[in-house]
């Protein structure tokens, strides 16, 4: 780049002033494509990018100008900044959080968990261009809103920055999406009106559909037949491709619902009330904030109208990442209906994790206490019962097999993931391997490397492990299996951070994780709890041996707050919180246990 280069956010707002500078031949390198209005748009923003580049006409930041990019890999940000736990209060007071139940009502849970998912992807936007203003300090940003400028000069400061352009005034922007949202969702209520209309059938359970085999556990255990339980698809496209897949249960869209006439046109004046409510308090935010919010509205009045026609006794899903569960929630209640989800593991990249602070259901499943009290509990509704599960990613027979598992098996998992000290940690593998030849380590990854076809993080991280692999000790092998069966086969769980960590000294294993950057990994839990964490593989070693001698062992007695050690069969619970009886009758007795399993189910909420 010659002096004074310029960096762009491209939106809908910019791409003819990118048009021009590429005309003029201008030096121009891309950030990110950002869109304002639809969130279709930006993937046309990124085809025209990806031309110009191809074309040679524009950079590209991340292929062209890696040098500038602090933290590659998301996560690694997340590690290493703990950004978002640390701007929180910043957010909090930008945003107005402390007003929105007064004004907001039952949007107010959904309003911060919205913009908390927006803002978290502006926090690495503005380590971006940190970086970039580090090599060029007099380059042009084109593209930042105040947010933008706000968010940079609170968490670089005394560094400050001052955007080339600031875009117009958002509201103009808002108001068009806005009425685009409102005319929508009333034309989708009035097309749903049935003047004759009867609520059809009831259900035991309704299931948010996601492809994930905990749902088919649960499906199995809270069901006596398959009409107990409604497959709700959020999309046509998902139902379309699994339609055949959920074991003949009765499925519904969630824009299937219906109104009589009477509910309808309370349902149009409750819309309009909406979005009234939310222009008055967020109309001026940026546009790709208030295009989340916009949303809302219609999924609040759809999941009012599928509750209209089909009752349900409890809804489950996986989707506290989305804003629109506490609004499901809200309707559920209006019906006498319980509103259940889950926490997706154990999080350790960070001390707070933005898409559950604010969530809202009635009932709501955790692996352990120690996250949920510590930094979640009193930012979500003091009347939703928040119960600790342990491991709920098996089923019974596999949950009942890993709990009986046999003892005498000692190889040594090692799950792994892209992460900054991933090369380092390989090394210590073969250290490991080398020291204990008789042992296998298996080396499993969430998904099977393959031959790197373009350059990223995740291309790199697979083009490691396929040469780490064929390179290592003859007694390290690559695991495609199921993480969980690997448990059968070790006594020994190695992990940068990972729930498998926990869930492993649940079932009775061996667990450690490679702590060995405590000065660039801000926050992890795991180091507030004994024996799991490990600083070189010289100390790895060392405990594995002493273990092996009679020496020492893993102190599993002082983990049951991080996750549940009371041997209860987790599909139990959940039964008995759903009224059905248990099927294993008393909690497992463990033989790793060295904990009063009988104290700690006593203890459970």
């Amino acid at each position: 780049m010659k002096d004074r280069p310029i960096f762009f956010i491209l939106t809908e707002l910019n791409v003819l002033y990118l048009l021009l500078r590429v005309l003029r031949k201008q030096p121009v390198c891309i950030i990110e494509t950002r869109s304002l209005l639809l969130g279709r748009t930006s993937v046309i923003l990124q085809k025209l990018v990806d031309f110009l580049h191809f074309r040679g006409h524009v950079q590209d930041l991340e292929k062209d100008r890696g040098e500038l990019i602090q933290y590659p890999f998301f996560g690694d940000l997340i590690r290493s900044t703990n950004v978002f736990a640390e701007c929180e209060p910043w957010l909090e007071s930008r945003m107005q959080f402390s007003n929105t139940a007064d004004e907001l009502g039952p949007y107010s849970t959904a309003y911060r968990h919205s913009c908390s998912n927006a803002a978290f992807n502006r926090y690495r936007t503005a380590y971006l261009i940190y970086g970039i203003l580090n090599a060029h300090a007099r380059a042009k940003i084109s593209g930042m809103d105040r947010f933008d400028v706000d968010f940079f000069n609170y968490r670089f400061r005394p560094v400050k920055i001052t955007p080339h352009r600031i875009s117009v005034p958002a509201i103009f922007s808002n108001l068009f999406l806005l009425l685009l949202s409102a005319f929508y969702t009333i034309f989708s209520i009035v097309i749903r009106i049935r003047p004759f209309y009867r609520q059809e059938t009831s259900y035991r359970l309704g299931s948010d559909f996601i492809y994930h085999k905990t749902n088919y556990y649960l499906w199995d255990e809270v069901s006596d037949s398959n009409s107990d339980i409604l497959v709700v698809f959020r999309n046509r496209a998902d139902q379309k491709q699994y339609r055949n897949q959920i074991d003949g249960r009765p499925f519904a869209l969630a824009t299937d619902g219906r109104f009589s006439l009477l509910d309808g046109t309370v349902a149009v004046g409750q819309a309009i009330f909406d979005f009234n409510a939310l222009l008055w308090y967020a109309g001026g935010l940026p546009s790709d904030f208030f295009r989340r919010l916009v949303g809302l509205p219609f999924n609040r009045i759809m999941y009012r109208a599928l509750f209209n026609r089909f009752r349900f006794e409890y809804f489950w899903s996986k989707d506290d990442y989305n804003p629109e569960h506490s609004l499901r929630t809200v309707e559920l209640r209006r019906k006498n209906s319980v509103s259940m989800g889950i926490m997706h593991g154990i999080p350790s990249v960070a001390s707070i994790i933005h898409q559950f602070r604010h969530i809202d259901f009635d009932i709501y499943y955790v692996a352990g206490r120690y996250q949920a009290e510590t930094y979640y509990k009193k930012y979500w509704p003091s009347k939703m019962k928040v119960t600790p599960i342990g491991s709920f990613g098996v089923s019974r027979d596999r949950y009942l097999e890993l709990m009986n598992r046999d003892p005498n098996q000692n190889g040594i998992a090692c799950y792994l993931s892209p992460h900054f000290l991933h090369r380092e940690i390989l090394q210590s593998l073969v250290k490991v391997a080398l020291a204990f030849p008789s042992r296998t380590l298996y080396i499993n990854t969430k998904y099977k490397p393959t031959k790197p076809q373009t350059k990223s993080v995740q291309s790199e991280f697979d083009a490691d492990i396929l040469e780490f692999v064929e390179n290592s000790p003859s007694n390290i092998e690559f695991y495609a299996g199921s993480s969980y069966d690997l448990f059968l086969k070790c006594d020994t769980v190695l992990s940068p951070g990972s729930t498998l960590n926990a869930e492993a000294i649940q079932f009775g294993l061996n667990s450690f994780v490679f702590d060995y950057a405590p000065k660039q990994w801000k926050a992890m839990d795991y180091r507030n709890f004994p024996g799991a964490c490990v600083h070189s593989s010289a100390e790895l070693i060392s405990r594995l041996k002493d273990i092996e001698n009679g020496i020492w062992r893993f102190p599993r007695e002082k983990w049951s707050r991080f996750i549940d050690m009371s041997g209860s069969v987790p599909w139990d619970i959940i039964r008995q919180d759903m009224g059905l009886s248990r099927r294993t009758d008393h909690p497992i007795q463990n033989s790793s246990f060295h904990s009063d399993v009988a104290s700690i189910a006593n203890n459970r909420r």
